[in-house]
């Protein structure tokens, strides 16, 4: 089932993928991560799939915990339904302190979540497993204007703003096995995704005015099904098709010069409802004792434009020494843009119709060098290229929706535009032994955006590097050996974001930033270095375990706040 941003906060201006994941540790299972020539049956993805399973919970005792944090509190049970049937559920809620702050003392200002995630797993003897889940997410924002209007100096500090969003998912799984060699799964899945934001500015004579108001809700039912067949020890095949039935109703209103006080426009408004098909194919062959190929293929159709898709997906694993590899992959895939995009309107403007747009599209190569070189030290080498294309830009113009990251879009587009990106990564990965690990990655890349004036240039996050390190040692004391205190640090320095100049002749004209769109992203920040620091220590004990820790995010950074001028 296809989510949205399972995150706290995600989506808002600044905060980009937002700022708590909703995924507590506690129902977590192993997950996958898919990029390139991922399998077909993922679909209207242009980068990677992160495929998130939640666990089962135990199936023969009961357990639970509490933690309590900085941030909030956290609850979590699990246990047996039957233990004769295996069945069991899996229960986790968590609320913010901030919220529980606000309540006690009256004020409603501040940041307030709280997050719900359950499974329940029920195994029969002749009707397959049933598992019912899942997950919800409530977020609320609110700012206030300074008290004192002397000391007000922007803009921003005369704004009352309110935020309040909703996301969620819920569904059904059922596999059936029709013997040891196949098997059929089923999903019926709901998912929610709902924002409604307003702001409010106060003029001079302390008038408050109106200044944005935008409603956002939309609720996806999807079905999919496959058939896994395992034919021989050389082939074994998933053939699947997939519904989505997308219904919205979105309001999108605003101000064209807050600071002016100019009253609100629409921007964007749709209701109804659209459909999605997606039906694939995809086979694993066992070519020889040392070489694998997965090949798929599969069709995608949208019906607010009419427009469909075909995507193959073809990879090879050729493990030509007993710790080394070598993979191939290439894809065709493609990805809907957000459906806000499709119904934009422009003040003043007529004719914009933005829902003929295409879906956006990418040829992805990637290779994949593997070295076992110990039992516990792995190197990993991953050259890649990616072609993008049919994606929305603005005529005679360069933007691009590559680089888009504000929450309204006031442009007629057009499916003429393309990217590519390109470089290489490289992994050294020590693994947990003695209580011991860590790991060191490193990133060169070129990102690139042709817009609707075809003039190529850097993107948005053209950082050209990243370089990333983890490292942890974790201890064991106590007589009785039930003590372990663990340490563990992350360091990242990578390149600065790119942005545009700012056109200070047509800013001074209008009263408002404008930036110079000939000379897009030209400019960039200067590089950054983060160090994270976590402390852990955990008594475990034969029925009850405690754990203390402490996390220190960005530790440089406070320091370099911290010091006197």
């Amino acid at each position: 089932i296809e989510t949205p941003n399972l995150s706290h906060y995600a989506d808002m201006s600044g905060l980009g993928g937002g700022i708590l994941t909703g995924l507590s540790l506690q129902t977590m299972a192993n997950s996958d991560f898919y990029y390139g020539a991922y399998p077909a049956e993922y679909s209207n993805s242009l980068s990677g799939i992160f495929d998130m399973k939640m666990r089962n919970g135990n199936t023969t005792d009961f357990a639970h915990s509490v933690q309590l944090g900085i941030w909030g509190l956290d609850l979590s049970s699990e246990g047996p339904i039957s233990k004769k049937n295996g069945s069991s559920y899996l229960f986790n809620y968590r609320y913010s302190y901030s919220g529980l702050a606000d309540k006690i003392s009256g004020s409603d200002e501040g940041l307030n979540y709280q997050d719900l995630a359950f499974k329940i797993n029920l195994p029969t003897k002749k009707m397959g497993t049933f598992t019912f889940w899942g997950i919800g997410l409530l977020d609320k924002i609110i700012q206030r204007p300074e008290d004192d209007p002397k000391q007000w100096e922007t803009s921003m500090e005369r704004q009352e703003q309110k935020a309040d969003f909703q996301k969620g998912a819920i569904g059904m799984a059922h596999t059936l096995s029709w013997n040891d060699n196949t098997y059929l799964r089923s999903n019926i899945g709901i998912t929610f995704s709902g924002t409604k934001a307003e702001n409010h500015i106060y003029d001079n004579g302390l008038n408050r005015i109106p200044v944005a108001f935008a409603t956002k809700h939309e609720t996806n039912l999807q079905i999919n099904t496959f058939v896994n067949k395992r034919f021989n020890a050389f082939h074994t095949n998933r053939t699947g098709i997939s519904y989505t039935g997308i219904f919205y109703n979105l309001n999108f209103n605003t101000s064209p010069n807050v600071g002016l006080f100019y009253p609100m426009e629409r921007y964007a408004y749709g209701k109804g409802q659209n459909n999605v098909l997606y039906i694939y194919s995809n086979s694993l062959f066992q070519l020889t004792n040392k070489l694998k190929m997965n090949v798929g293929v599969g069709t995608q159709y949208f019906d607010l434009n009419k427009t469909w898709t075909i995507e193959p997906r073809l990879s090879f694993k050729w493990n030509f020494h007993p710790k080394q590899y070598l993979s191939f992959g290439y894809g065709l895939s493609s990805r809907r843009e957000r459906i806000e995009c499709y119904y934009t309107h422009v003040p003043n403007q007529k004719d914009i119709d933005n829902t003929r747009l295409g879906m956006g599209k990418t040829h992805q190569l990637n290779l994949t060098y593997d070295w076992m070189i110990t039992n516990n030290l792995n190197l990993r080498i991953e050259p890649y290229f990616q072609y993008l294309y049919n994606i929305p830009v603005e005529e005679n113009s360069s933007f691009s929706i590559i680089n888009f990251n504000a929450f309204i879009l006031d442009k007629q587009l057009i499916s003429t535009g393309k990217g590519k990106n390109y470089g290489i990564d490289i992994s050294l990965e020590h693994y947990l032994k003695n209580g011991w690990y860590w790991m060191i990655n490193g990133s060169l890349f070129k990102s690139k955006y042709m817009g609707g004036d075809n003039i190529w240039r850097n993107s948005r996050m053209d950082r050209d590097f990243v370089i990333k390190a983890l490292a942890g040692k974790e201890w064991t004391l106590g007589k009785k050996g039930n003590k372990i205190l663990g340490v563990n640090v992350k360091l990242s320095y990578q390149g600065g974001e790119r942005y545009s100049p700012i056109d200070y002749v047509e800013s001074e004209k209008n009263h408002l930033i404008k930036v110079d769109e000939t000379k897009a992203y030209s400019l960039q920040q200067i590089p950054s270095f983060i160090s994270d620091l976590s402390i852990i220590y955990r008594i475990n004990k034969k029925k009850v375990s405690h754990e203390f820790s402490v996390q220190l995010l960005n530790l440089n950074g406070f320091f370099e706040y911290s010091t006197p001028l």
